[in-house]
């Protein structure tokens, strides 16, 4: 590809908005730079795209929409930037980073549905001949993504009457890896709040600095809601780690803490690796299939990546709302087992993801909502009572998978607390 003369390292991330990236990706633009002028003046053939269209068994009308996208990329210099720069992060990033650049990338004015349908359907490609690379059996390689056509269809209809659904999210979902409950892909620790084990094996999040957070222990700002309490921060020196606690239902708490280096380590390490998981409909969602899957998951990526150290699953879901507990019992069922054994961190992620998961309509109203489920009728009683609905990040860290009915997160929390207060005196 042409390199326009004026293209430099502050230009590029400007244009995209990546200033925020983590410096050691921000740091590879001599060696994006280097890749961009060996690739093809086109970002994709029609030819290309027809054959991957093929795979997705994507309809024939969203493909004529896709071919006009492609003209559009071929010709616009700044869509194909961006295009080739998020291709390029995901080769040497697998997904993590590549998820934090097609978030910046989608919301890039060009035009969103260029850059999102663009960004759903490339991955795959790359994924797949890295797989088979792996020698990874195809029975693991089938695509599920959820009948994409439908989902574009969807998102395309909601974007033309001004709705919106966030779209960063089913990048991840691109099922390559299904194992019965799960699908289970490979993910990098960049990660938005800093974890630690100390020597009795107990585990604590504190949250990423520089996060305003709202009274409620929540994103400031998530679905529109400003109720500034305070600012988090994150530091360390020669003896201890600094920060604000985040109880592991998911609220960040303002009361910063102190962790002695001597008693905690970090955790994940620099090199270690997570397991991202997604729930599927393939087998009840139950404590005993998640644990299964999580079991087998193991297994799998153990022989198939030997070089990655795996140390945690996660997940993005509205399955782990900080707010679940205020619309189901928290002391029944299996979404609210599952999400007791798990270390929650809130997210940016409002309720239009959650209303699109579940109802299938972001611009659903709460009286709207019908009261033919327990979890609608909660849902319901909670909006309607002036309550507010975001996702939650939901980690497992694999040592504990022995432990997982036990709530081993949320049972030691409030000693870890006590005691770190009293240390503190």
């Amino acid at each position: 590809m042409k390199i326009l003369n004026d293209l430099n390292q502050e230009y590029l991330l400007k244009l995209l908005g990546l200033e925020s990236l983590p410096k050691k990706y921000i740091d590879k633009y001599e060696e994006f730079i280097d890749y961009l002028k060996n690739e093809p003046e086109d970002f994709m053939t029609h030819e290309e795209l027809e054959y991957d269209c093929t795979i997705l068994k994507i309809e024939d009308d969203v493909k004529s929409d896709l071919h006009n996208c492609l003209d559009y990329i071929n010709s616009n210099y700044e869509a194909k930037l961006a295009c080739y720069y998020y291709k390029y992060i995901s080769y040497i990033a697998f997904y993590s980073t590549a998820n934090q650049i097609y978030s910046k990338v989608s919301s890039y004015a060009l035009d969103d549905y260029i850059l999102h349908t663009f960004t759903i359907i490339a991955p795959f490609k790359w994924r797949y001949e890295e797989a088979l690379a792996r020698k990874i059996p195809k029975k693991y390689l089938v695509p599920q993504f959820w009948d994409l056509s439908h989902h574009i269809h969807r998102w395309m209809r909601n974007k033309r009457t001004g709705g919106v659904i966030r779209w960063d999210t089913i990048v991840a979902y691109l099922e390559l890896f299904p194992i019965d409950t799960l699908t289970l892909e490979p993910f990098d620790n960049s990660i938005a709040w800093h974890g630690f084990v100390n020597k009795a094996g107990q585990k604590l999040i504190l949250m990423q600095e520089d996060k305003n957070i709202r009274k409620d222990g929540q994103l400031d700002g998530v679905n529109g809601v400003y109720d500034y309490a305070f600012t988090t921060t994150f530091s360390e020196d020669d003896n201890y780690y600094y920060g604000n606690p985040v109880d592991p239902y998911g609220v960040v708490l303002k009361d910063i803490v102190r962790l002695d280096k001597n008693e905690w380590s970090p955790l994940p390490k620099k090199d270690d690796w997570f397991l991202e998981f997604h729930v599927s409909s393939r087998n009840p969602y139950t404590i005993e299939n998640f644990q299964a899957s999580i079991r087998k998951g193991i297994r799998f990526f153990k022989k198939y990546y030997p070089e990655r150290n795996f140390v945690a699953v996660r997940g993005f879901s509205w399955l782990f709302s900080p707010q679940l507990k205020y619309i189901i019992d928290e002391n029944k069922g299996n979404i609210s087992r599952i999400k007791k054994c798990g270390y929650t961190v809130p997210t940016a992620t409002g309720e239009g993801n959650v209303f699109n998961f579940i109802f299938h309509n972001v611009n659903i109203k709460p009286e709207e909502i019908p009261e033919t489920t327990s979890l609608y009728r909660g849902i319901k009683k909670f909006l309607l009572s002036g309550g507010r609905i975001n996702c939650g990040e939901m980690m497992f860290f694999l040592d504990d998978l022995d432990n997982m009915m036990d709530n081993v997160y949320e049972s030691s929390f409030p000693d870890i607390i006590n005691k770190l207060k009293n240390d503190a005196q």
